[in-house]
């Protein structure tokens, strides 16, 4: 019962019932008293804690926190752990305590390690949104990243378990009935071979039994021919299903690809806001430090121009392998900044993330895009996406 009643209150909880969700925990906890179990206690003291947070009641929600901690300690559970310091953090965040927030977000991902992936990406993005709101750049961005890793690794796990259950399902299922039409083709090859057997005998016995033999060898036949069409059928399950997992590997790889670019966007875009800061603060800078910081936008613009089209280039040819080659056959007289320009449009992106990836302006790539449709040949009537779409 008391597994019950916290699944029902959970249930609540899901769906913002919050008082109704915290009736279920309570009488859980009560029954809890029979058999105490310490794991049951943790669980429900989290949950209580997470409820008066959601309900702007952090002072009510940290009691049960530090209940729930002290249980998961003693348990030596640390991804229980973590998952409470995350709550705790949040609630800090909530009354605006910065520090105190760093704090029990910092041991969460301490507490994670490689046991609670999910516990850790959220630690990670509530620091990155801390650090950048207290200016402290550098670190904003390292949790960004380690953010972003995470992310990226929770979402290719659920597809690689998703796509191997599929392959695993198809095998098994493949494997069942290639062993039906193996019983069945043997089984049709030891009815043959007996009817033969009939044969041979009833010419000599019972000549009369020969029509209906022979109706039988007939009837076997058409078991046999059967049994080929459900093979046949069952090749083209195989290359429909073949054909499902390839557009699955496609779909994958354009939404990395698009995970990619739009990190790439971040990237440049909070490049450019830490260049247009410096560029703000050197007129107050002493003589021998605006060199220095001169050097600093300098290097960081040079990094946008040198790196960002090369990654974005390699992960772009391993998604549209064919795309250059066939663009080339098309228009062979694009020069290279024209077939940069295909590429991110290719993908549909807007005039605004092309200039956040390129780091030039909104005007500069309104004006490269009506030259292309000139060089082109194409009418205003014509849409240039869908065109280099259908490369």
């Amino acid at each position: 019962m008391t597994i019950l009643k916290t699944n029902i209150g959970g249930a609540y909880l899901g769906i913002q019932d919050y008082d109704k969700a915290l009736d279920y925990f309570r009488e859980a906890l009560k029954m809890n008293e029979v058999i105490r179990s310490q794991v049951y206690n943790s669980v429900l003291f989290n949950n209580m804690g997470i409820i008066f947070k959601e309900k702007d009641s952090c002072d009510k929600a940290f009691p049960y926190y530090e209940k729930a901690l002290a249980i998961r300690e003693q348990l030596r559970d640390t991804a229980g752990m973590a998952q409470v310091m995350n709550n705790m953090g949040t609630c800090y965040q909530l009354r605006g305590d910065s520090r105190q927030a760093i704090h029990f977000y910092k041991k969460a991902i301490e507490y994670s390690k490689s046991k609670s992936l999910n516990s850790k990406m959220l630690a990670a993005g509530a620091l990155s949104e801390i650090y950048k709101k207290t200016a402290n750049y550098k670190e904003a961005l390292g949790m960004y990243e380690l953010f972003k890793k995470l992310h990226d690794s929770i979402i290719n796990i659920e597809e690689i378990q998703k796509t191997a259950g599929l392959e695993l399902q198809y095998k098994y299922e493949k494997q069942i009935k290639e062993n039906e039409l193996e019983q069945e083709i043997l089984l049709a090859k030891k009815e043959r071979k007996s009817l033969i057997y009939l044969i041979i005998a009833g010419v000599f016995l019972f000549s009369f039994l020969i029509a209906i033999l022979l109706n039988r060898n007939q009837h076997i036949k058409m078991r046999e021919v059967k049994l080929v069409q459900q093979h046949l059928e069952l090749e083209q399950k195989n290359l429909k299903l073949e054909s499902r997992n390839l557009k699955l590997d496609l779909e994958l790889r354009n939404k990395e690809l698009a995970t990619h670019v739009m990190y790439l966007v971040n990237k440049n875009e909070f490049i450019a806001s830490i260049t247009q800061k410096l560029l703000t603060m050197r007129p107050l800078l002493m003589p021998e430090n605006k060199v220095w910081v001169q050097e600093i936008i300098r290097e960081m613009k040079s990094n946008i121009d040198n790196t960002v089209w090369n990654e974005f280039e390699v992960r772009f040819q391993q998604v549209h392998e064919d795309f250059y080659k066939k663009l080339s056959e098309a228009y062979p007289n694009l020069t290279p900044n024209e077939t940069k320009l295909c590429a991110f449009m290719r993908l549909n992106m807007t005039t605004k993330d092309i200039s956040a990836i390129t780091f030039q302006s909104v005007k500069s790539i309104q004006v490269a895009r009506v030259r292309l449709r000139k060089k082109m040949g194409i009418t205003r009537d014509d849409n240039l996406v869908t065109l280099l779409q259908q490369l």
